[in-house]
């Protein structure tokens, strides 16, 4: 197709959003995720909360499963709206196994120089793009639950300091944030205060209430990020989250397009189902050939 000004058009964000949730063991993620439109959850950890039964494809054992699941979700009836992983982190030992099997290396740093994250970088971008077949074609929200962990961020020109990151490989959270449209980051927030130790001396002390916090702008402290203008922060009251936000972000409610089986991408290499097997069976794309 031939480019000119007459190809001009205005766009908005109209597609469902993609969201990563992450945060400290025990804040509330998953729950959080289960009060997405209509959710169905890969779980690559036994995670399920009290209270919130889920809609699951059960506890996966090996990445192969994931993308079976997603073939489904992508080739078969169902009126789903949100798919959810728990957790990336859960997934990324799987991811390791996978790559180190195609490749027939012992583990993934064998292949020495990094050579085996770069390798797994390109099963967490085909992972992406099995996820953004499902928002294009299914017409579906995706939502990744990650763990958190303290980090050293050392910004140019300043001095280094610690934050709250992603419990993987920084070369896959750099693949998985820059792809979603809201990163989420949940805590409790602690009130700090001084207090008396002893021989003229004072401790900080940590107080909270127990009220979880959504954050969606990136602080000094924790990475976040929003392509939709939502509030920087916000207290998290069960079950209204979702519902707070719908009025800036385009979360799929309605019915989703139907099923086509065997249908693939127009633009990106979303896995396909494998020729002359079971629809709900995937190819797993391979690794690249590593030098």
């Amino acid at each position: 197709m031939a480019i000119s000004l007459a190809s001009i058009r205005r766009v908005s964000a109209s597609s469902p959003p993609r969201m990563l949730i992450f945060g400290p063991a025990g804040v509330g993620k998953t729950t959080l995720a289960s009060e997405a439109p209509k959710p169905v959850f890969i779980q690559a950890e036994d995670g399920t909360p009290g209270g919130a039964p889920l809609e699951s494809f059960g506890k996966i054992t090996d990445y192969n499963e994931v993308t079976q699941a997603l073939s489904a979700l992508a080739t078969e009836a169902h009126d789903y709206k949100t798919v959810v992983i728990d957790t990336i982190d859960a997934l990324q030992p799987m991811i390791y196994d996978a790559v180190c099997n195609e490749q027939g290396w012992p583990d993934i740093e064998s292949p020495g120089f990094g050579r085996g994250y770069v390798a797994a970088e390109s099963k967490w971008a085909d992972l992406i793009d099995a996820l953004n077949y499902l928002r294009v074609h299914r017409g579906m929200n995706t939502i990744l639950i990650g763990h958190s962990e303290v980090t050293t961020f050392s910004p140019p020109g300043s001095e280094a300091y610690s934050r709250y990151g992603l419990r993987i490989h920084k070369r896959a959270a750099g693949v998985i944030t820059d792809a979603m449209d809201i990163v989420c980051f949940v805590n409790f927030k602690a009130d700090l205060k001084k207090v008396e130790s002893g021989f003229g001396k004072k401790a900080v002390h940590a107080e909270g209430t127990g009220t979880r916090w959504a954050y969606t702008e990136e602080r000094p402290a924790f990475l976040a990020k929003n392509r939709y203008e939502l509030p920087p922060e916000q207290i998290i009251v069960r079950g209204k989250l979702f519902n707070a936000w719908s009025a800036k972000v385009p979360f799929a409610h309605t019915e989703s397009p139907g099923a086509t089986p065997g249908a693939t991408p127009s633009a990106t290499p979303a896995p396909t189902p494998v020729p002359d097997a079971p629809a709900a069976t995937m190819a797993a794309p391979p690794a690249p050939q590593v030098a």
